[in-house]
C-alpha cells in the first residue's frame, strides 16, 4: 500500500500542495466564522440579572429578619389560639428548611418556628406555605394567614 501512495505522489507532484491549500482555506474559513459569531454575540444586549435572587439558606434569612424587625403597631388578624399573628413565612420545598415568623398580639417579640415546633402547649406548626401556615392541635387544623393591608377606598368622596 505505501508503494501506491508514493507512486501517486510521484505521478502528481502538485497533490501535497493542493491538500495543504485546501486545509489552509478551511482553517481561514473556520476562523472567519468564529470571528463573525463573536462579533454578532457582542452586539446582543446583555442578559439581565434575575429580578428576585433565590435564597439558598431560608433559615438564616428568617432568623436575621426576625432579629431586625420592630413593630410599631400592627394589622389585626382573625382570633387564633393565644391570639397568634403570622408575621412572615419562608416557605421551602424542603419542610426542614421552612420557617414561620409568629408573634402574640400585644407582644413585640417574634417566634421563629420550624415545621413540627410546638408554638404553645398542644399547638404545633404542621406546614409552612407562602403567605400562610397550618397549625395542628386538639381542635384540629387551623390556617393562619398573613394580615392583608387595608384596601384604599375606591370612592373617597361618596357624596360627589
Amino acid at each position: 500500500m505505501p508503494a501506491t501512495l508514493v507512486s501517486r505522489l510521484v505521478a502528481r507532484p502538485d497533490l501535497p500542495l493542493r491538500l495543504a491549500g485546501r486545509a489552509a482555506t478551511l482553517a481561514v474559513a473556520a476562523a472567519g466564522c468564529w470571528l463573525l459569531a463573536d462579533l454578532a454575540w457582542g452586539l446582543l444586549p446583555p442578559t439581565p440579572a434575575p429580578a428576585v435572587a433565590v435564597e439558598r439558606r431560608p433559615v438564616a434569612v428568617t432568623e436575621t429578619f426576625a432579629q431586625r424587625l420592630q413593630f410599631a403597631g400592627g394589622a389585626t388578624a382573625a382570633a387564633t389560639p393565644g391570639n397568634l399573628l403570622l408575621v412572615g413565612t419562608a416557605a421551602s420545598g424542603d419542610p426542614a428548611q421552612a420557617r414561620a415568623l409568629l408573634r402574640r398580639e400585644g407582644d413585640s417579640r417574634l417566634l421563629v418556628a420550624a415545621v413540627g415546633d410546638e408554638i404553645m402547649p398542644g399547638l404545633r406548626l404542621q406546614r409552612v406555605e407562602r403567605g400562610q401556615v397550618i397549625l395542628a392541635g386538639s381542635a384540629g387544623e387551623q390556617r393562619l394567614s398573613l394580615p392583608q393591608a387595608a384596601q384604599p377606598n375606591p370612592n373617597p368622596h361618596p357624596d360627589d
